[in-house]
């Protein structure tokens, strides 16, 4: 396991190196489609894990307050600061409503 573990912190660490040394080179991340790499891994996984559940109408329900709670704190909080806030408030949401049933 310490094998396993070092190995996969070495290839991080070696990775953000060079991805630091050479990220200056790619001047328009855009034409690449880099910079909807990490939010299309991260949608990746939240798939891959809703279906591994059995009760999708909760999730659907906190998936929904998300986008609602997203787009009603964006006037009033900063890019990035809104998506937190909901976040943080619908996973609130999700947590009442698995214990309330």
């Amino acid at each position: 396991m310490l094998g396993l573990n070092v190995t996969a912190y070495l290839n991080w660490a070696i990775a953000n190196l060079l991805g630091g040394y050479l990220g200056q080179w790619v001047t328009q991340p855009e034409a690449f489609g880099l910079d909807f790499a990490l939010p299309a891994m991260f949608i990746g996984l939240l798939i891959l894990q809703l279906l591994g559940r059995s009760n999708m109408g909760v999730d659907l329900w906190v998936v929904i307050g998300a986008v609602i709670l997203t787009a009603a704190a964006s006037p009033f909080l900063s890019s990035g600061l809104d998506v937190i806030a909901a976040t943080i408030m619908a996973a609130a949401l999700g947590m009442v409503m698995e214990k309330w049933k």
